[in-house]
């Protein structure tokens, strides 16, 4: 059997785990995230998997950033 072969992102970080809380990724990966866009010139994009816990954390922590967060949610389940 082969392998699937994993889609590479280029100049976009993926960041997914389940080691630790939601919360705690989100604001890694938005704080990652304003490092690349200081500015904040880009458009900003979360893709989620639809959990509520994600899903919160990330209503909370734009605020933090002073930013606006557009979210996609993934409902190919």
């Amino acid at each position: 059997m082969q392998r699937a072969v994993m889609p590479h992102t280029e100049r976009f970080p993926l960041v997914a785990t389940t080691a630790h809380d939601p919360g705690e990724i989100i604001a890694a990966a938005l704080d990652q995230a304003e490092t690349r866009d200081p500015t904040h010139a880009r458009t900003w994009i979360v893709l989620v998997e639809g959990d509520y816990d994600q899903i919160d954390a990330i209503d909370a922590e734009p605020a933090r950033h002073g930013i606006d967060v557009h979210i996609v949610i993934d409902l190919s389940m």
